[in-house]
């Protein structure tokens, strides 16, 4: 991400209701090259979710939400845009529904 360069004035961080590779980090098991990666990221999410009552498509729902912003969190500590943020740089986080296109921006 070359933010400084390119004097970028947002970053969008956005997650999606249904989410497979969310659902796959919950579920557990082996996943091969990238996706493993992918799952590896959004397992801290999977950690922060203590509510044992919630049904598994609100554990999903919650899990994206944090993933979201963990991932927020994440990008802020680089150097780069921790300058940034600081003079003209925007950082959002939001999840997507998919069917009726809305978008619910997320607290930071």
């Amino acid at each position: 991400m070359d933010t400084e360069h390119l004097k970028v004035p947002l970053v969008l961080v956005l997650g999606h209701e249904k989410c497979g590779a969310v659902t796959a980090a919950l579920e557990g098991g082996k996943f091969p090259g990238t996706i493993g990666a992918i799952v590896e990221k959004i397992k801290p999410a999977i950690n922060q979710v203590k509510d044992t009552t919630l049904t598994k498509e609100a554990i999903i729902e919650k899990c994206t939400e944090l993933n979201v912003q963990n991932a927020i969190r994440d990008i802020s500590q680089s150097p780069i845009i921790k300058h940034a943020l600081g003079e003209n740089l925007k950082l959002y986080g939001g999840k997507y529904h998919l069917e009726t296109g809305e978008v619910k921006w997320l607290e930071r």
